[in-house]
């Protein structure tokens, strides 16, 4: 049976440690680490610094300026 976190792979996920919060598609999950593709490049985050792994709510887009106003 998959485990919560092996059914989040290849969702958009929100990881957050103590004190920083990484946005990305969600590659691997094992015993050390949390392995994301975010729009910045690979991260990895040592699963004893994770706090809290959720899925976002919707998906990021890729153009950072979707949102802004035309001037």
């Amino acid at each position: 049976m998959e485990s919560p976190l092996q059914k989040m792979i290849d969702q958009q996920v929100i990881v957050k440690t103590g004190d920083v919060e990484y946005r990305g598609r969600l590659v691997e999950v094992s015993e050390e680490s949390v392995c994301l593709m975010a729009r910045t490049g690979w991260r990895q985050v040592p699963m004893d610094r994770v706090v809290s792994m959720n899925l976002l709510s919707e998906p990021e887009s890729d153009d950072a300026t979707e949102n802004e106003p035309e001037i």
